[in-house]
């Protein structure tokens, strides 16, 4: 078994030094044993509701830093509230949403607060475009769980809830009905996009950041996805209106299918024998724009990586995070690392380089670039 799995990982198993613990998310007992033979633990075992919290005990008690790739944020939510401060009594650090949800938002909305000043930040607007992507078996899982009710935890008396009530407003203003149905201009894009279906679960992360950063409550945020690539500006697809038609109706079919008790019936049947294997040939880009308040001055921040969002770069980004804590840890400057519950860039707010370097070392393109208009 050690061979194989070290051959399917890339690992010579003849000479390698690389060690294989087995544990087994409902036997405390094995993933403390793990968790006590690692610094930092990276967990992609999901739907995260089902299966996170036995890693989450084992890394506070065994005292290692903890890493997910969740974008499952009611339960977060209630990991925070559970075992927040034990993990801060502990020095552990428990840092979720490192995979593509959210990886790419949140450090679009720092690098552009940290640029333009977080009492200056008034609006990002963000545009995705990816190529090559699918959905692995626990991403679905997780979609049916929230839809048939298992994904939700209800707060109990005394829990604090995920985004402060100052900050409310923001995730509303992002999420809003209208954001969805209608096809928002975006001019650094020059096209129509649609709202990212990533959105619900970028949106409460990067409230939690513009809190964590002390932004105004009134920013204005816009995730949105870029549905004609390349051709976004051109007449043949209409500045992107005509993609936008066409992804709308493919999305409320989808909608109303995952609705149907009988095809989730169907699909729960079908995921016992599916898997996705990722896509090497795929691609992630983002372009985000953060605007100052008297829209003098502006951020541009583009981020890209190879391989498709669900698995490669979500595999790169995790990676690249479970790395700069080893670094940090390392280095004997744990002090620069937040304990506790936070998202990737919060956590590493205090040592932002060594993330950005690990990202860089991990295939991940991030330019960024800023400009001010003449007062003239």
């Amino acid at each position: 078994m050690r061979a194989s799995v070290l051959t399917e990982l890339g690992f010579d198993s003849e000479t390698s030094n690389v060690d294989i613990v087995i544990a087994d998310a409902s036997d405390p007992a094995s993933m403390l044993s793990m968790a006590k033979s690692a610094e930092v633990v990276l967990a992609c075992a999901g739907p995260y509701g089902r299966y996170g919290e036995g890693a989450i005990l084992a890394c506070i008690n065994g005292g290692a830093h903890y890493v997910d790739i969740t974008g499952e944020s009611p339960w977060v939510s209630k990991m925070i509230n559970k075992h927040s401060e034990a993990s801060k009594r502990a020095g552990v650090s428990l840092v979720s949403f490192a995979g593509y949800d959210c990886i790419p938002a949140e450090l679009a909305l720092m690098l552009c607060t940290l640029d333009l000043g977080a009492s200056n930040i008034s609006k990002l607007d963000m545009v995705v475009t990816s190529s090559g992507g699918g959905f692995p078996k626990g991403t679905l899982y997780t979609i049916m769980d929230g839809i048939e009710g298992k994904g939700r935890f209800p707060r109990e008396h005394g829990d604090k809830p995920f985004i402060s009530r100052e900050y409310k407003q923001v995730q509303k203003r992002a999420l809003a009905a209208w954001q969805w149905l209608l096809p928002i201009w975006i001019p650094h894009a020059g096209q129509f996009t649609s709202m990212n279906f990533m959105a619900p679960v970028n949106m409460p992360v990067l409230c939690r950041v513009a809190d964590a950063m002390e932004t105004s409550n009134s920013l204005r945020i816009r995730d949105r996805l870029s549905l004609a690539g390349k051709w976004g500006s051109s007449v043949l697809t209409l500045w992107g209106l005509f993609p936008y038609l066409m992804y709308q109706t493919v999305g409320l079919f989808v909608v109303i299918l995952l609705m149907s008790p009988p095809f989730r019936w169907w699909l729960k049947r079908r995921l016992n024998t599916y898997n996705f294997g990722g896509n090497e040939h795929g691609r992630v880009h983002m372009r985000a724009c953060g605007t100052s308040i008297d829209e003098k001055s502006s951020v541009d921040v583009k981020i890209a990586c190879n391989g498709d969002p669900g698995i490669y770069c979500t595999g790169r980004f995790a990676a690249s995070v479970a790395w700069a804590l080893v670094d940090v840890v390392d280095s004997n400057s744990s002090d620069k690392i937040r304990s506790g519950f936070n998202s990737p860039c919060v956590a590493f707010q205090g040592a932002l380089n060594v993330l950005l370097k690990r990202l860089k070392d991990g295939g991940v393109d991030i330019k960024i670039s800023s400009s001010k208009k003449s007062s003239r």
